[in-house]
């Protein structure tokens, strides 16, 4: 029986390297991974906190950093920790 390679020993190399990038990427993601219980959407914040949203990039501005999923989102979102530990509840 004849051996038939789809790939080129390069080409499956480069595969494989994408691969195991792949992996890492995602390793690497989930050790980001924060309990929902634990993030708190924007509007939330300003609607629980009674601000408005200029209130909320000032405090940005001042130190209040916000979250950083692991995956693209246009939504902003922050940790209640760190909300706390800003207005000195912490």
């Amino acid at each position: 029986m004849t051996e038939f390679n789809l790939l080129s020993p390069e080409m499956e190399r480069a595969l494989i390297d994408t691969i195991d990038k792949r992996f890492e990427q995602y390793d690497k993601a989930r050790d980001k991974i924060v309990p929902l219980d634990d993030i708190i959407p924007q509007a939330e914040v300003c609607n629980r906190l009674d601000i408005d949203y200029l209130t909320l990039q000032e405090w940005e501005k001042q130190g209040l950093p916000r979250y950083e999923p692991p995956y693209k989102s246009r939504k902003v979102f922050y940790l209640k920790a760190d909300i706390r530990k800003f207005l000195g509840m912490q």
